[in-house]
């Protein structure tokens, strides 16, 4: 039965057994793992061993002890369980077991309690510290070593602690050139990769390792996957060194408080360039026309094409592919005089994402004609 522990009295939600409770132990997710004499539990064949919802409904996993289980524990992904059983799922396990939580089939760990007779040992209680499981019962050896009267302790290799898993980093791609000027101080660089997935269920955090100039990059641990470093302080920093780049490479590491894990795919070069406006770009207009070379290049997802008109004129920007079929029209008409800028965001002129590759913008005035390449880099 289960007990409120405000008032005192019994919860009658909780499914009814036919037989005695022995062990309760959490499963970490609100529910519990329950072991003991019974056979039914909720109407429902459980044999000792069962698995109460968080809801107080009866679960799937379904062990089945063949006989008495008198101690639960649980670590992450496995349920060890101690009793005077032979067999758990139909497979010889004598006294002890490790089930796995998702399926409830024994592992392959099998250190199996004796009696002084070379009988079925009985396990009554069940402690795990690091890789090592405790336990105490009438039993006289474990794992084939006599002389293990009532108490012995157990290393369980599984329990060990697994690493993060590999990952990868996302963008900016690696050989990735920015190119930044008084135009971007309200924008960000943004680092970007994918989540680690821990095995032990640990809380993954990351950190930065960045190279090169690219040194004065630097964060705390963190668990977003995500990080961002305004182009004002980068450009600070640039013109601090009294270069107009940095160059480096970065990469993430991700560790569970134990183990590390690098990226993957890294560490990704990185150049970004400082490109200050002229003069005349900060107030007034151009003495001529151009088209710049876009930025960044190669981009993913998105770059810009900027270009100058000393006075107004009918304009044509169009991006074609290679075998100069028209991909996107991104300015077609008149357009005031001043520095222009337009941004393709890698998409055709039916808003789909078009493939990686290399890509040609042509300006077309009717008194100047350019073309430029980009690179799109997925």
């Amino acid at each position: 039965m289960a007990i409120d522990p405000a008032m005192g009295t019994v919860d009658p939600d909780f499914p009814m057994v036919n037989g005695s409770i022995y062990a309760v132990a959490p499963d970490g997710a609100g529910g519990w793992y329950i072991g003991g004499s019974f056979t039914t539990v909720g109407e429902l064949g459980r044999s000792r061993l069962a698995h109460i919802l968080p809801d107080k409904t009866v679960g799937p996993w379904n062990p089945y002890a063949n006989s008495t289980v008198y101690a639960l524990a649980v670590s992450d992904t496995v349920v060890y369980a101690g009793g005077y059983f032979s067999s758990i799922g139909g497979q010889t396990r004598s006294g002890l077991a490790a089930i796995d939580a998702a399926t409830g089939s024994a592992t392959a760990w099998d250190p199996h309690a004796a009696n002084k007779w070379g009988e079925v040992g009985e396990v009554e209680a069940i402690h795990i510290s690091g890789t090592t499981v405790y336990i105490g019962g009438y039993f006289y050896s474990v794992a084939g070593q006599p002389l293990r009267t009532y108490f012995a302790g157990i290393t369980d290799p599984s329990l060990a602690n697994r690493p993060p898993a590999a990952f990868d980093l996302i963008v900016p791609d690696n050989a990735t050139t920015i190119y930044i000027n008084e135009d971007h101080l309200v924008s960000a660089l943004s680092l970007a990769w994918y989540a680690a997935e821990d095995a032990d269920g640990d809380e993954v955090r990351y950190s930065l390792v960045a190279t090169g100039d690219l040194a004065i990059l630097t964060i705390g641990d963190t668990t977003a996957t995500k990080v961002s470093f305004p182009f004002a302080g980068l450009v600070t920093a640039i013109v601090a060194s009294g270069n107009s780049t940095l160059t480096g490479a970065w990469t993430i590491s991700a560790t569970d408080g134990q183990e590390v894990t690098p990226a993957a795919n890294g560490p990704f070069d990185l150049t970004i360039i400082y490109t200050p406006l002229l003069i005349e770009e900060q107030g007034g207009l151009p003495r001529e026309f151009a088209l710049h070379p876009n930025y960044p290049n190669p981009f993913n997802p998105s770059t810009t094409i900027r270009f100058d008109l000393p006075e107004a004129a009918e304009v044509r920007l169009v991006v074609y592919d290679l075998m100069g079929r028209e991909v996107a029209r991104l300015v077609d008409g008149q357009v005031a005089a001043g520095y222009q800028r337009v941004v393709w965001n890698g998409r055709d002129a039916s808003g789909k994402n078009v493939p990686s590759g290399m890509y040609i913008a042509r300006l077309v005035t009717p008194e100047y004609t350019k073309s430029i390449k980009l690179a799109l880099l997925k």
